[in-house]
């Protein structure tokens, strides 16, 4: 759009029409604009999900890592409490 409204521009002035030469140069002016935006907002948008994701994918990781840490640590707890058991029914005789 912003081409189209610069070539409009262009003829206007050439046919000596100022102000519809200006009006158009003002829409090309923005179309460019909004245009250069929205090619630095899609760009900006995909690495901060990639980043989001990558943080969401470390964090889901941890708690499989710390789950098998707990039932290590409760295995290791059981096998303890069942040596005690077995000191005390030693003890008993």
């Amino acid at each position: 759009m912003a081409l189209i409204y610069s070539i409009k521009a262009r003829d206007q002035k050439t046919q000596g029409n100022l102000q519809l030469a200006q009006e158009c140069a003002d829409k090309a002016k923005w179309y460019n604009i909004l245009a250069a935006g929205w090619n630095m907002l899609i760009p900006l948008l995909l690495i901060v999900i990639l980043v989001l994701l990558l943080i969401h994918l470390g964090s889901t990781q941890d708690p499989s890592t710390s789950s098998a840490r707990t039932a290590s640590r409760t295995f290791s707890n059981s096998s303890a409490g069942r040596r005690r058991q077995k000191e005390e029914v030693y003890d008993d005789s």
